[in-house]
């Protein structure tokens, strides 16, 4: 039931987010001409091409980390908390190695044009937007150095315990985050923001087409990919921080909980900590379902919507038809 309801969960933030974001979708209209829209059209599809390369790599990734947590279980759930950020990985990875869609200027224009402004990583999306993976990724690993150094020894030997004293009574419990699933999501996090930084990079360095026709197309196809990169990162990191919150928390309550005859003692602060790293683990694992799914529906998208005017010009978008 629990599962269920997290699924519905993200399904309605998942649509919430479609319906919000419908009345924010007119950055893809690129008003261009005849010529130019057939252009476009093949670099949307070599776009999609990339993005669904992506996604399936992705799928391979993460298929393979859920299998290996099935025949592993002396793993203690470790591949399965690691896999969302093994997917984004992969799947950033592949989006950054294949080459940028780029349009043909074949007899479009004779107006050409270059941009002198460089083009950098983050040139393609407002401040906020690397700020929530940024602030996402140092939280996460913050949190992990803590819970290393909270936990203690479980009876495997790996740092994977928390344990709590109420006098001379102790209670322990796992699975907890300390260093045994700490130190793989400290490397996790560090490969994640270099996979970012690669496909981001990718996108701005990519040659921009020469022709005056394509230069706001090509500019709307950038900002396009770059969103969709954004929210895979931000969506792996919120996704694997959440889990690892909200295991921690189970394990603080239980190991917080200590049972005299029929009652129960919930030693303070630790019981109110595990509640609130349960709220606020299930609150991260659904934004970062939402994102991930967001982020799919926007990579198979046409990125630009291109808008022929009936007088044929590229000066506005005003009246006319999509191509």
């Amino acid at each position: 039931m629990a599962v269920l309801a997290l699924l519905v969960l993200v399904a309605v933030g998942v649509s919430l987010a479609l319906a919000r974001a419908r009345r924010t979708e007119a950055f893809r209209i690129a008003p261009v001409s005849e010529s130019a829209a057939a252009a476009l059209r093949g670099a949307n599809g070599a776009s999609r091409m990339r993005a669904l390369a992506a996604i399936t790599a992705s799928a391979v990734a993460f298929a393979f980390f859920f299998a290996l947590n099935e025949v592993r279980p002396d793993a203690f759930g470790l591949p399965l908390l690691l896999a969302p950020g093994a997917a984004a990985i992969v799947g950033l990875t592949v989006l950054g190695a294949i080459p940028p869609a780029r349009m043909n200027t074949v007899t479009l224009s004779p107006r050409r044009s270059a941009s002198l402004a460089p083009r950098r990583p983050w040139s393609f999306g407002p401040p906020w937007a690397y700020l929530i993976p940024l602030t996402a990724a140092v939280s996460a690993a913050i949190f992990t150095t803590l819970a290393g150094m909270s936990s203690t020894v479980a009876d495997d030997g790996t740092y994977r315990a928390i344990r709590v004293s109420l006098g001379d009574a102790t209670s322990t419990s796992t699975p907890y985050p300390g260093w045994y699933y700490g130190v793989p999501l400290l490397i996790m996090t560090a490969l994640l923001t270099a996979a970012t930084l690669f496909a981001l990079a990718r996108i701005a360095s990519a040659p921009a087409p020469a022709d005056e026709a394509l230069t706001e197309a090509d500019r709307i196809l950038r900002i396009a990919s770059t969103r969709v990169v954004m929210k895979v990162s931000s969506g792996a990191l919120f996704a694997y921080f959440g889990g690892a919150l909200f295991f921690a928390g189970q394990a603080t309550r239980n190991a917080a909980t200590f049972l005299t005859g029929t009652s129960a003692t919930v030693v303070q602060p630790e019981g109110v900590v595990g509640t609130v790293e349960v709220v606020a683990g299930t609150g991260g694992l659904i934004l970062g379902a939402v994102l991930l799914c967001l982020a799919a529906i926007d990579a198979v998208r046409a990125p630009v919507v291109a808008v022929i005017p009936r007088d044929g010009s590229t000066a506005g978008t005003g009246a006319g038809h999509a191509a």
